[in-house]
C-alpha cells in the first residue's frame, strides 16, 4: 500500500523545494503549453509522454520513472506531469514500464535498463519502449531516471546495508567528467551532483538518510559496473553528450513520503541548476480507491458501476470498460480477471464465467467489481445513489469521460460531445432533464433532453447561448422543472495541429504546422501520423492535396511518389513545385504543412 489504510487521509504536503517556488498545484495547465501522447494505449504496455513548455524558452530536461516499476520513482515523477513552467521545458514519463509496475516486478520481461544499445531493436514491446526514450533523450538537454536501490551507498564498506555495492541514497553517474568524443565539449557530472546533494543533504534530518555520489566509472575496462553500459543514462550521454544521472532512493525505506520527498527535492535542485523555473511543485499522496467505472455490455449505452457492487449480465455477453473514475488519474489499470490481459481497458471482452474486475492504481489494488450471471435478465445495472450531482459523463469524439460539477473540461472546435448521463444517473428520475445549453436537437419535439445526441462544436451550438455570448463557454445543465440544479462548463478550443511525421527511405522528420519541408522529385514518401490536440483521431483526415489516393481525402500510410502523377493545379500558384497539406476535422481544416519538390 502507498500509505495505511487505517490513516487514510488526504495529503497535501507543503514542502520547501525551492525558496522561490509556489506550493500550490490547484492551477490548471495550460493547454497550449501541455501536451501528451500515448503509445500502446490500452494495453499492459502502456506509454504516456507528457511534454511541458515553459512561457520562455530554456533548457529540456527528461525525467523518467517506473522502468523497474519502483513506486518511489514513478510517483515522484507524477508531481511534474500537471506542471507550469516559467522556462524550458520538460519531458515526463512516469511510468516506462507499466507492465512492470502492474505486475510488481523489477523486470517482468527482463531488465528494460539494460536495453539501450546500439543493437537493432527487436519488435517487443520492451524494445519498442527503448527506441521511444532514445528519441525522447535526443530532444534533451538533461536526463534524470529514478529509482530505488537496496540499501545505503557508502564509499567505503561499513555494514552489509551500507556499502559500495548498495545503491540507495546516491546518484549515480557513469563518470566523474565526461569528454565529447572530438573533446572540444566536457560535462563535469561529478561537480553537478556535488551541488545538488549538498542542497538536498541540509534538508534531510536523519543523516543516515544523506545522499552520496556514485560513480560507475562506466566507461572503464575495469569498471565494478559493465551492466551500466546498457543503461539508459549512459546511452544518453555517450550517444548525445547530456548530462544524465540515476537517482536512487533507498527502498529500505518504508515510508514512501520521505522518498518521493527525497525525489522531489534533487529533482527540483536540478531544475535550478539547468535554469528550468517552474510554477507548481507539490507532493500528493492518497490512499488509491476507485469511485465507479463506466462499462458497455455488448455494445449497449455504457453503464456506470461503483466500487464494490455487483454487474449482473448472461454467460457470453460482451464487455468493454470505457473509464475509470477514482481519486487519481494516471497508472490505471483494469483486470478482467481470467480474461484478457493484465490490463483489459478498452478491450471487448466476452465473460464466459463469473468474476472480478480487479482496478488498480499502479501495483495497488483500489477497487473491484464482481461479475455474476443472472437467467432471467439481460443485465442489471447497479448503481448506488450518492448525495448531490457530483459528475457528468460525456463522450468527447469517442473518448469516455467524467466531468467534476464546476469544473471546465476542454472541447477543440469539431469534436462530437454526446452526454451520456450524470452520477447519480437521472434515467430513473422522469423531472429531470440534461440539456446542452446554445443546441437544438433536429427532433427536439420528440426528445426531453440531449442526451445520445451526437453534438458537432463546430456548426450546432448557437453563440448567443454562451456565456458573455462569445461562442467560447457553453453549459450542460442539469434541470429539474425548469430548474437549474447544477451546470458543467464546457470550454471551446481552437484546434491545433502541433505537427506532422513524414517518413522517407532514410529518414523521418517531425514537420510543424506551417513549416516547409524539402523532398526532391521522384522521392516516395509516406505521412505516418499528424499530432494535434484532438482526441482520439475520429474525424481527422490529413490530405496531401494533388496526390489521388483512395478518394476519401485520407493520405495517411500511403506510398505518395512526388512525381508527375501529383495534380499541379493543386499546388500553390499551379507551379507543381510546392503542394499543401491539410489536416481537418469533420471536413474543418485547421492545420497544414507544405511540401516542396526540387
Amino acid at each position: 500500500m502507498i500509505l495505511s489504510r487505517t490513516r487514510k487521509v488526504f495529503l497535501l504536503l507543503s514542502i520547501i523545494i525551492i525558496s522561490s517556488i509556489s506550493l500550490s498545484n490547484s492551477s490548471p495547465v495550460n493547454s497550449k503549453s501541455f501536451h501528451q501522447e500515448i503509445y500502446f494505449k490500452n494495453t499492459p504496455y502502456e506509454l504516456n509522454v507528457y511534454r511541458i513548455k515553459g512561457r520562455q524558452p530554456g533548457k529540456t530536461m527528461l525525467i523518467i520513472g517506473g522502468i523497474h516499476g519502483e513506486p518511489g520513482g514513478y510517483l515522484s515523477a507524477d508531481h511534474y506531469v500537471d506542471m507550469k513552467l516559467e522556462k524550458g521545458s520538460l519531458i515526463v514519463v512516469p511510468r516506462a514500464n507499466f507492465y512492470t509496475i502492474i505486475k510488481d516486478t523489477r523486470g517482468a520481461r527482463g531488465d528494460m535498463n539494460r536495453k539501450f544499445t546500439s543493437d537493432k531493436p527487436s519488435k517487443d514491446y520492451y524494445s519498442q519502449i527503448v527506441e521511444i526514450l532514445k528519441n525522447l533523450m535526443a530532444e534533451s538537454d538533461i536526463l534524470l531516471n529514478l529509482h530505488e536501490g537496496t540499501g545505503f551507498y557508502r564509499d567505503e564498506y561499513a555494514s552489509e546495508r551500507k556499502n559500495p555495492n548498495r545503491f540507495g541514497q546516491s546518484i549515480i553517474a557513469d563518470v566523474d567528467i565526461y569528454y565529447q568524443k572530438d573533446s572540444s565539449k566536457s560535462v563535469n557530472l561529478k561537480e553537478i551532483v556535488e551541488e545538488v546533494i549538498e542542497s538536498v543533504n541540509k534538508k534531510i534530518e536523519n543523516k543516515e538518510y544523506y545522499f552520496h555520489f556514485n560513480n560507475h566509472n562506466t566507461f572503464s575496462p575495469d569498471t565494478k559496473h559493465p551492466e551500466q553500459r546498457g543503461s539508459a543514462t549512459f546511452y544518453a550521454l555517450s550517444n548525445f553528450g547530456i548530462p544524465a544521472f540515476g537517482i536512487e532512493s533507498s527502498s529500505d525505506i518504508k515510508d514512501i513520503e520521505i522518498k518521493v520527498r527525497h525525489q522531489i527535492w534533487i529533482i527540483n535542485e536540478f531544475l535550478r541548476i539547468f535554469d528550468i523555473v517552474p510554477e507548481i511543485p507539490g507532493l500528493y499522496l492518497e490512499y488509491p480507491e476507485l469511485e465507479f467505472i463506466i462499462l458497455a455490455v455488448n455494445n449497449a449505452n455504457p453503464i456506470m458501476i461503483p466500487n464494490k457492487e455487483t454487474l449482473y449480465i448472461r454467460k457470453n455477453d460482451e464487455v468493454e470498460i470505457s473509464h475509470i473514475e477514482a481519486n487519481y488519474k494516471r497508472g490505471l489499470s483494469a483486470d478482467i480477471l481470467g480474461h484478457g490481459s493484465e490490463n483489459d481497458f478498452g478491450t471487448r471482452l466476452k465473460i464466459q464465467e463469473p468474476t472480478k474486475i480487479i482496478i488498480k492504481k499502479d501495483k495497488f489494488t483500489c477497487g473491484e467489481i464482481d461479475i455474476q450471471f443472472a437467467k432471467a435478465i439481460y443485465y442489471k445495472e447497479v448503481i448506488k445513489e450518492v448525495s448531490g450531482f457530483s459528475h457528468l459523463v460525456i463522450d468527447i469524439n469517442g473518448s469516455i469521460e467524467v466531468v467534476d460539477a464546476g469544473g471546465f473540461i476542454d472541447v477543440a472546435k469539431g469534436e462530437i460531445i454526446r452526454i451520456i448521463d450524470s452520477v447519480p444517473p437521472i434515467k430513473d428520475k422522469p423531472d429531470y432533464r440534461l440539456n446542452f445549453y446554445g443546441f437544438v436537437p433536429k427532433d427536439k419535439a420528440k426528445r426531453k433532453d440531449d442526451t445520445n445526441c451526437y453534438i458537432n462544436t463546430a456548426r450546432d451550438l448557437i453563440t448567443r447561448f454562451s456565456r458573455n455570448g462569445e461562442g467560447e463557454i457553453f453549459e450542460i445543465r442539469l434541470s429539474s422543472q425548469g430548474n437549474i440544479i447544477t451546470a458543467f462548463p464546457i470550454r471551446l478550443i481552437s484546434p491545433k495541429l502541433n505537427y506532422i511525421l513524414i517518413r522517407s527511405k532514410n529518414n523521418s522528420y517531425r514537420v510543424k504546422d506551417g513549416e516547409t519541408i524539402s523532398f526532391t522529385r521522384g522521392d516516395q514518401i509516406i505521412i505516418e501520423k499528424a499530432q494535434t490536440n484532438i482526441r482520439n483521431d475520429r474525424g481527422i483526415k490529413v490530405n496531401f492535396k494533388g496526390f489521388v489516393g483512395a478518394g476519401d481525402g485520407e493520405d495517411r500510410n500511403k506510398q505518395i511518389g512526388l512525381n508527375r502523377t501529383l495534380l499541379k493545379r493543386y499546388s500553390i500558384n499551379n507551379l507543381g513545385r510546392v503542394y499543401p497539406v491539410t489536416v481537418s476535422i469533420n471536413g474543418r481544416v485547421f492545420g497544414r504543412v507544405f511540401v516542396s519538390i526540387g
